[in-house]
């Protein structure tokens, strides 16, 4: 048996070669990451949109389950406080329960071009030019009924609008109706030609 020993035996990749598809994959990788770049950032604000609202739910919920108020209070541009009242032998004490905060290229936020015609805000609530709106104000008070009333026992219902800004296709809106407390989410859509709320 003879061994080939001869230079053209031997198979490889000249370097040449290695550095040709090298290059290849990372023009393919980087067409990809522009590619999906708006998927990713549109997950970002879907992301954020379901963390306030699930922590919107979890203080309603604690507030039916303990029979006691639940304090939230929006602060823009991106902290949510939530507290619950204790009464105490001065009164009424708040206790922080959580501080959140929206990641750090969303806020609450009104961008130009959102609809602002009451009957194209969400659930009718505010005029779409608060970030948060809740009468004027920025908080809510989710109480043992599960309802939300404002600072002085009345019932209040309200929105709050997340963004990135100048992005108006990342509008997203919460709202809060004030008689059963129920949340409910919107996202901003282009129909033929016009933003909604859907």
């Amino acid at each position: 048996m003879r061994k080939n020993t001869s230079e053209h035996g031997v198979s490889g990749f000249s370097v040449l070669e290695l550095l040709i598809v090298i290059g290849i994959v990372l023009v393919v990788a980087a067409m990809t990451m522009v590619q999906i770049q708006p998927t990713l950032q549109a997950a970002r604000v879907n992301n954020a949109q379901t963390l306030v609202l699930a922590q919107l739910r979890t203080a309603r919920e604690r507030a039916i389950d303990r029979r006691q108020v639940e304090r939230i209070t929006f602060t823009a541009p991106q902290a949510i406080l939530i507290e619950e009242r204790v009464p105490g032998a001065g009164g009424n004490v708040w206790n922080q329960v959580l501080t959140i905060s929206l990641p750090n290229d969303l806020q609450f936020l009104t961008i130009n071009g959102i609809p602002a015609t009451p009957a194209t805000v969400p659930d009718g609530f505010g005029a779409g030019n608060l970030a948060i709106d809740f009468a004027g104000g920025t908080a809510l008070y989710f109480q043992p009924d599960g309802s939300s009333q404002d600072v002085n026992g009345v019932t209040l219902s309200g929105v709050v609008y997340i963004a990135r800004p100048g992005e108006l296709s990342s509008s997203r809106a919460l709202t809060v109706i004030g008689s059963t407390g129920r949340i409910r989410a919107y996202r901003l859509v282009t129909v033929a030609g016009n933003p909604t709320w859907q």
